[in-house]
């Protein structure tokens, strides 16, 4: 079942930068949902191999979709 997790995000200065829109998210499934809501800023913050490959192949599937 999907979830979402609260979070705070530097993209702030990315969009104030460039005046552009900027969305924290990044899909997950090798990790337990609890294990990863305890990483996001730790000292111990970390993504698996695999989640890192299924978040790249995401964006690069929503940039061909919105860019053409």
């Amino acid at each position: 079942m999907p979830i979402c997790t609260a979070g705070f995000t530097d993209s702030h200065w990315l969009r104030e930068a460039f005046g552009t829109v900027a969305y924290g998210f990044f899909p997950y499934r090798a990790m337990a949902p609890m294990e990863a809501a305890q990483l996001i800023h730790s000292a111990d913050e970390r993504v698996p191999v695999d989640d890192l490959e299924l978040g790249l192949d995401w964006l690069r599937f929503a940039a061909g979709a919105v860019c053409g």
